[in-house]
């Protein structure tokens, strides 16, 4: 049986904690920064967004190759 976005149980931006390995959001994202590495600046090193859930506003999240995203939620 596939799964479909009913089965799905989606985690608040707001309860996004650091530490956590495993998280499913659906959220809109409000803005994407593409940030060129230092010693190859044709290669993007991190990506920076800002999203948004149906309960908070904004949160940023920043990734890059080596780690997964991490999160900190804005007021």
């Amino acid at each position: 049986r596939e799964m479909s976005s009913a089965d799905v149980k989606f985690d608040d931006i707001a309860d996004i904690v650091g530490g956590r390995v495993n998280v499913c959001i659906k959220a809109k994202v409000v803005r994407l920064v593409k940030v060129p590495g230092f010693l190859s600046p044709f290669e993007t090193s991190t990506i920076e967004m800002v999203l948004a859930d149906e309960k908070k506003p904004s949160s940023g999240c920043v990734s890059d190759k080596e780690f997964p995203a991490s999160c900190c939620s804005r007021g």
